[in-house]
């Protein structure tokens, strides 16, 4: 019978490898995800009436209820 440790684990060595996606989050992506956010935000307040950041707080506070009922 072969020894157990000696075996290799294939499920624990997926879990700590990188994604194979190719694409990482660099400062020009970030400073381009940030300042779309700012000018949703800047629409939203200009032409809408500015509820979006209520919206997305009560949104974000609901999911987070959400994920609690689960811990």
């Amino acid at each position: 019978m072969p020894d157990r440790r000696a075996l290799p684990r294939p499920a624990a060595r997926a879990i700590t490898r990188r994604p194979s996606i190719g694409v990482r989050m660099t400062n020009k992506i970030a400073i381009a995800l940030v300042l779309l956010i700012i000018a949703g935000f800047a629409v939203d307040a200009i032409w809408f009436g500015g509820t979006l950041p209520l919206a997305a707080a009560r949104t974000l506070d609901r999911f987070i209820e959400y994920l609690s009922f689960w811990r």
